[in-house]
C-alpha cells in the first residue's frame, strides 16, 4: 500500500507569488509511489482570493487560510490539520525532486524506528549555482546536532515526518528566521533522525519578493538564536550557537553602518558581539566605527 502523505504549503498567496505556488505544488502533487495531498495554509491579509478559490477546486488540494501573515504559525497550523500518517513541508517557491518523497518513504523501510527521514537536496541561489544541502552525510549521521554548528542540513521539502512521533508540540515554539534550524535542534534532542543521500528537494535562495535575504530577517535572527539558546542543549553545542549570535550581533552592527543607519544602533550591536564567544575577532572592526563617528557625528 503506498504510503499516505500530506505535503504543508505555507503561502503568502499573493498575485505575485502565483506562478512560484503553481510550480510547488505540481511538484507534490506529481510524486510516485505515494498517496500525497497538499495543504496550503495560506495566511496574512495579503491572499489572492481568485487565486485560493482556483487551488480549492484543485483535486488532493486543501486551502486552509488565517490572517497573521507568519511562518511559524503557518507550519504549527498545518501540522494541527495534518490527517494522514506521514507529513512534509514545502515552501511555497521551492520544488520536490521527481520521487523524492518516495525516496525518503524508501528511509522509513531501512529505519523503522525514526520518526523523521532527512534527504539531501540542492540549495539554489538566484536561480542557478547548486550546491548540496549534505556535503559529508557520514558526518552528519554521527553527530547530527553538531553538524548544525557548521550549516544547516534541515530545509523546506528536505524531510518527511511521521505523524505519530513528531506532533504539533514540536512545532509550538519554532523561531522565526530561523524555523528550520530550530526544529532541526528539537529533534535532534527529542526525537530519532535518520538520513538519505538522495537529493529530495531545490530550495531557492534570494528570488524575487523573497525574506530570507532581507534586513528584517538579519535582525530578527538575533531573536531567534536566542529562541534556540533557550533549548535544552549540551554546553559545548550552547557555546556554538552562542558564537553564532555574536556573529549575527556584529552582522546587524555591519549593516547599520554600510546603510548609513543609526550609528549608535551599530556600536550597540558591536559592543554585544564582543561579549560572546569568538568576539574578539571583531575588535579591530572598532576602528570603522570610530571613524565613522568622527567624520559623521549626526549619525550618533
Amino acid at each position: 500500500m503506498e504510503p499516505r502523505v500530506t505535503v504543508i504549503i505555507p503561502t503568502t498567496a499573493v498575485s505575485e507569488r502565483r506562478d512560484y505556488l503553481a510550480r510547488s505544488i505540481d511538484s507534490v502533487l506529481a510524486q510516485t509511489s505515494v498517496n500525497v495531498s497538499a495543504l496550503i495554509v495560506a495566511n496574512g491579509g495579503r491572499c489572492d482570493d481568485a487565486l485560493l478559490a482556483k487551488l480549492s477546486r484543485t483535486k488532493n488540494v486543501t486551502v486552509i487560510r488565517f490572517t497573521d501573515e507568519s511562518l511559524p504559525v503557518a507550519l504549527r497550523t498545518g501540522r494541527k490539520y495534518v490527517e494522514t500518517p506521514f507529513f512534509g513541508e514545502l515552501d511555497d517557491d521551492d520544488v520536490l525532486l521527481a520521487r523524492g518523497l518516495d525516496n525518503l518513504s524508501a528511509g522509513f523501510r531501512r529505519d523503522p524506528e525514526a520518526h523523521v527521514i532527512v534527504g539531501n537536496g540542492y540549495l539554489r541561489r538566484d536561480g542557478f549555482s547548486d550546491i548540496e544541502s549534505m556535503t559529508d552525510i557520514d558526518l552528519l549521521r554521527a553527530n547530527p546536532l553538531r553538524a548544525l554548528l557548521q550549516r544547516n542540513w534541515l530545509y523546506p521539502g528536505g524531510a518527511l515526518f511521521r505523524s505519530d512521533a513528531v506532533s504539533e508540540r514540536d512545532f509550538s515554539h519554532i523561531a522565526k528566521y530561523y524555523e528550520w534550524t530550530y526544529l532541526a535542534v528539537v529533534l535532534c534532542l527529542t526525537h530519532k533522525v535518520s538520513f538519505v543521500s538522495s537529493p529530495v528537494f531545490i530550495h531557492h535562495i534570494g528570488l524575487p519578493l523573497s525574506m530570507d535575504v532581507s534586513r528584517e530577517a538579519l535582525f530578527g535572527r538575533i531573536e531567534a538564536l536566542r529562541t534556540i539558546l533557550s533549548l535544552p542543549m549540551p554546553s559545548d553545542i550552547r557555546r556554538g550557537f552562542r558564537r553564532k549570535l555574536g556573529a549575527q550581533f556584529h552582522g546587524c552592527s555591519a549593516a547599520c553602518l554600510d546603510e548609513r543607519r543609526n550609528l549608535g544602533a551599530a556600536f550597540t550591536h558591536h559592543l554585544s558581539s564582543l561579549t560572546y564567544p569568538g568576539g574578539w575577532r571583531y575588535l579591530s572592526y572598532t576602528r570603522h566605527l570610530l571613524y565613522a563617528a568622527l567624520t559623521d557625528p549626526l549619525r550618533l
